[in-house]
């Protein structure tokens, strides 16, 4: 989605809402020229494994899931 600085600052709230519920990015341009893109952050390493083994984060740790992985990939015990 493409939209002007004069827009997206008049319904600033409205697109934070958006893109809290999409993953499309949205374009901000001023003056025809692209100057800002704004998506919705991808979670990464243990946090993204996490939110597949289990969607509940009360339920995961992790600096279990770290040191696991460490343990794992070093064949060391922590």
């Amino acid at each position: 989605m493409t939209i002007s600085a004069t827009e997206f600052k008049t319904n600033l709230g409205k697109y934070i809402d958006y893109i809290a519920s999409s993953d499309e990015e949205i374009i901000v341009t001023k003056n025809g020229k692209k100057v800002l893109s704004v998506r919705k952050p991808v979670a990464k390493g243990a946090e993204r494994l996490a939110g597949l083994i289990n969607t509940n984060k009360k339920n995961w740790d992790y600096d279990r899931l770290r040191r696991d992985a460490l343990e794992e990939k070093y064949e060391i015990t922590l």
